[in-house]
């Protein structure tokens, strides 16, 4: 097997697959990157039995083969090669010689057949969407999994195909993230649960540019991406298993008020009465009423904050109460100048939503004078 290729387009693919390797494995090769060779191609794979992530790069291919190298110290030594092509040459007995200018390495590798088997996924249900779609899908839902164990499917993101439309969600018990949109191409309805391992790796593989397809089948998924400077790659995943709570229960309908608020003003309200929250009372109020809308916190043990922004609405005085993070954190992934707050009563679920695709259910919380 021997090789060369361009120093940017080895690092980007060795990046790309670190998410899946680890070095506390059971099996010494699961903590190596597979390296295969296709005609004018490099093919890298990393897999920790539950994630596998490929990517495939450009190369200059003399001798076509497969090895697999120690993926962590492979990475360093890539990382400090001194000169824009690197040729790599390995031999029957899986020693690799890295040669970059000057600079000389042997590094010990495994024989590929030590490397588990890549998982192959039916391709049959399938959608295309823009990369940019389910980038800004997953980040609005990501925040809202579960941290906890006791539920497990909370701890994942729900992923649902119905027609052209895709949806994700995610909840803890006390908020709900929705996030839905538009496909380009699909192929047949389905649903499953996305680990959240998984999901954050999603964050990462997701560009602002190009498109994804995504086909799954009952226990695992996969995701192609062709990015930039012709760079591929394709993650599989095994699913969760279980069944998800019927979000569509959860959203709140035929809500009394609603307030159409500045999401930057609110964002940034909420933020400053925050710092006047402490660990045993972290809540921040909201009084509206008389096209005022105050936001108020108070703590024995730090003092307190008040401020109020001029809003579009009459009627009587309503103070309801919430954890700040539960609405901070919708609020960031949101680029919407202008968002909507709804609710009918200070005990009820909110609802915060986008003017179209996103929407957040938020539980309130116990004000401190009920």
């Amino acid at each position: 097997m021997k090789f060369t290729i361009a120093k940017e387009h080895l690092i980007a693919g060795l990046q790309a697959v670190q998410s899946a390797i680890s070095e506390r494995q059971p099996l010494p090769v699961l903590s190596n990157v597979l390296l295969k060779t296709k005609e004018n191609e490099l093919e890298i794979t990393g897999t920790n039995m539950d994630m596998t992530i490929i990517c495939t790069v450009k190369a200059n291919v003399e001798v076509q083969g497969a090895t697999t190298l120690p993926a962590k110290r492979f990475f360093q030594i890539v990382g400090k090669l001194p000169t824009p092509l690197i040729s790599l040459d390995i031999n029957e007995s899986h020693q690799c010689t890295i040669e970059s200018g000057s600079v000389y390495f042997k590094l010990f590798g495994l024989p590929p057949e030590d490397f588990p088997v890549i998982p192959q996924i039916d391709e049959t249900q399938f959608i295309i969407i823009p990369t940019s779609k389910m980038k800004r899908m997953v980040e609005r839902t990501a925040f809202a999994m579960s941290q906890e164990d006791n539920r497990m499917v909370l701890n994942g993101m729900y992923f649902t195909v119905e027609g052209d439309i895709v949806t994700t969600v995610a909840t803890d018990g006390r908020r709900m993230a929705l996030c839905e949109d538009k496909v380009d191409s699909f192929s047949g309805n389905g649903q499953c649960i996305i680990p959240s391992r998984t999901v954050g790796e999603l964050r990462k593989l997701f560009s602002t540019s190009g498109s994804a397809k995504i086909c799954w089948e009952n226990r695992q998924i996969s995701f192609f991406i062709e990015g930039e400077k012709n760079i591929k790659v394709k993650m599989i995943s095994k699913l969760m298993e279980g069944t998800y709570p019927n979000y569509r229960q959860v959203v709140p309908v035929e809500l009394k008020h609603s307030l159409a608020l500045s999401r930057e003003e609110l964002l940034n309200a909420v933020a400053r009465a925050e710092l006047m929250t402490s660990e045993r009372s972290h809540i921040v109020n909201l009084s509206f009423g008389n096209n005022q809308l105050t936001i108020s916190s108070h703590s024995a043990e730090v003092g307190e904050a008040k401020e109020t922004l001029m809003i579009n609405h009459e009627g009587p005085e309503i103070v309801i109460s919430f954890n700040p993070t539960f609405l901070m954190d919708p609020l960031k992934t949101l680029d919407d100048s202008e968002i909507y707050l709804e609710i009918n009563d200070e005990f009820s679920p909110a609802l915060l939503r986008a003017k179209e695709n996103s929407k957040f259910v938020v539980m309130p919380m116990r004000p401190p004078t009920a």
